[in-house]
């Protein structure tokens, strides 16, 4: 809960200034519902689910600015930062946060390219190879995986005129 009230407060520091970071807001608010879902996936208390681990924590920041800079990711350098095993490293960041680091980093991009198909002109293509894809088909398949639509009917369906 301290964790939660933690981001909340930054995220209202930043919304009082005049020119506010969207992509702290979201980051920040991805890290509340993170929280939220690993307490509600144990079926725990919000009072017994306690602050992230720091390793989780650190990671999970770097893996935001990796997604958003359309870099590669490696857990095997994350379990070196934290001076983890991968594997040990792969195992409390799923126990914090429902989920692998992997799948985390994939939802990342997804959102990404949300973002870009809503917000830029760029073809399909150039986007699934600015997000690292090398087979466009296969980053339809994942963006349909995570949103159920595909790049094309999403941008339809949600960009406005």
């Amino acid at each position: 809960l301290q964790e939660c009230l933690h981001e909340m407060r930054c995220m209202e520091r930043e919304l009082r200034c005049k020119q506010p970071s969207h992509p702290y807001l979201r980051r920040c608010t991805e890290k509340v519902m993170i929280v939220v879902g690993r307490v509600l996936a144990r079926g725990d208390e919000l009072r017994d689910a306690g602050p992230l681990p720091r390793e989780v924590h650190l990671a999970l920041e770097r893996i935001e600015a990796e997604a958003v800079a359309d870099r590669p990711f490696r857990v095997r350098e994350l379990a070196e930062a934290a001076n983890l095993s991968p594997n040990y490293f792969t195992r409390l960041f799923r126990e914090s946060t429902g989920i692998t680091p992997m799948a985390y980093y994939q939802r990342r991009r997804v959102e990404h390219a949300c973002w870009l198909l809503l917000n830029t002109d760029n073809a399909i293509t150039e986007i699934a190879y600015s997000l690292g894809y090398l087979d466009p088909p296969h980053f339809a398949r994942v963006f349909r995986s995570h949103r159920g639509v595909s790049p094309r009917e999403y941008r339809a369906r949600y960009r406005s005129s």
